[in-house]
């Protein structure tokens, strides 16, 4: 026993010189503990910390200011080729134009209605502006560019003409379409009063703006007039409508015969194309001719070069929802003819057999031709001008 404590004694001093050192000795009697057992104590369960998630917000959408959208590129729609693409600086762009011509009136430039929305779903504020140009007469032509925001930064993707001197009242985005109320031309209106209201809806297809209105029907606004000529007027032939335009005068004059021929009409976006077929009493005409009626008041003709063998559409040609490629002979004009094209648009509904008729005067030549719109009851006065645009307007109905 003495060997074991000594042996103690020698470990404690050397562990000591290393640090503190705390020793309890076990003697080989057991300690009894005394008095009443204490339960041992209950377990206490430590909660689990709530761990808070972190995550990263996205950015806030980035908006074009319109201090951008009036410094941006645009393209045209109505500009020459060699000018239709252009910027913007403070919101106007002068166009090439003579030294004495004023800079006034040779322009496109952002007008003051515009709007913010989301156009492409990718949940960014994107633009819709009104573009207005003049190129130095009486015209005032309005476009519609849609403008996607890319990182904040505005890109023209697409551009659509609305007409010659109609009035946009306001513009706004809604779901994903640019919504237009505006002011149009109806059938009687001169170019500076239009007077129809109506709402335009478009919507971006891709890289294309595509009308959704269904075309305007303005039956309503047409009331007849009766027109009786001088009593001391004889005629040997009668118009085959009544006149109702204001300047009456123009059914004092005898018409000639009317001409009644198979034809088919077909409504555009941005007007109308009526086909008359060859008139076997003419000797001259050996092929049918295609009016084309612009909304913007003024016409042309076509010989119609189609025929068997020839292609009724181009398969290549993909029209919108709701629209329209036209086939046959109203598809070669508008397939081979850029700016006719370009005018009309697509069509609003597929080719339709009508009646035709005409009627000149019954001397003073082909000036002037009154035809069967072969819509809604009205007739057309279509008059040729040797320079410039031929103007047309509707003069009555049947």
């Amino acid at each position: 026993m003495k060997k074991i404590i000594a042996l103690l004694i020698l470990s404690s001093l050397f562990l000591a010189s290393c640090g503190r050192l705390e020793i309890s000795l076990i003697t080989s009697t057991p300690l009894i503990p005394t008095g009443t057992p204490t339960a041992p104590a209950a377990a206490t369960e430590t909660p689990t910390p709530y761990l808070t998630p972190s995550f990263t917000p996205l950015p806030p959408p980035l908006a074009m200011t319109f201090d951008l959208l009036a410094n941006a590129e645009y393209h045209s729609v109505v500009l020459a080729a060699d000018q239709a693409d252009f910027r913007l600086e403070n919101g106007v762009h002068s166009l090439p134009h003579l030294p004495e011509e004023s800079d006034s009136a040779w322009y496109i430039g952002l007008s003051n209605r515009y709007a913010y929305g989301d156009l492409n779903g990718d949940g960014q504020p994107d633009a819709a502006v009104i573009l207005e140009s003049q190129m130095g007469g009486t015209g005032h032509f309005l476009e519609l560019a849609a403008v996607l925001n890319q990182n904040g930064m505005p890109y023209n993707i697409s551009s659509t003409y609305l007409g010659d001197r109609v009035i946009v009242r306001s513009i706004a985005i809604e779901n994903g379409l640019i919504v237009l109320d505006m002011v149009v031309h109806g059938p009687n209106d001169p170019m500076i009063g239009p007077s129809i209201e109506q709402t335009f809806s478009y919507q971006l297809h891709g890289a294309e703006l595509v009308n959704q209105t269904t075309s305007p029907d303005f039956s309503a606004r047409v009331t007849v007039t009766p027109f009786t000529p001088f009593p001391d007027v004889v005629c040997s032939n009668s118009w085959f409508f009544t006149f109702e335009y204001d300047d009456l005068s123009l059914g004092y004059n005898c018409p000639a015969e009317v001409v009644t021929l198979d034809a088919f009409g077909q409504d555009f976006e941005g007007g109308r194309v009526i086909r008359l077929a060859a008139d076997p009493a003419d000797p001259k005409p050996r092929y049918g001719t295609l009016f084309v009626i612009y909304n913007d008041g003024d016409w042309e003709t076509f010989v119609d070069g189609w025929g068997d063998g020839q292609m009724s559409s181009d398969l290549a040609i993909m029209p919108p929802t709701d629209r329209y490629q036209p086939v046959d002979a109203i598809g070669k004009v508008w397939r081979e003819n850029t700016e006719v094209r370009r005018r009309l648009g697509w069509a609003y509904e597929p080719q339709a057999a009508f009646q035709g008729r005409y009627q000149k005067y019954q001397t003073g030549g082909d000036a002037d031709i009154f035809i069967d719109h072969g819509k809604w009851g009205l007739v057309l006065w279509l008059h040729w001008v040797s320079d410039g645009a031929n103007p047309w307007t509707v003069v009555g109905a049947y």
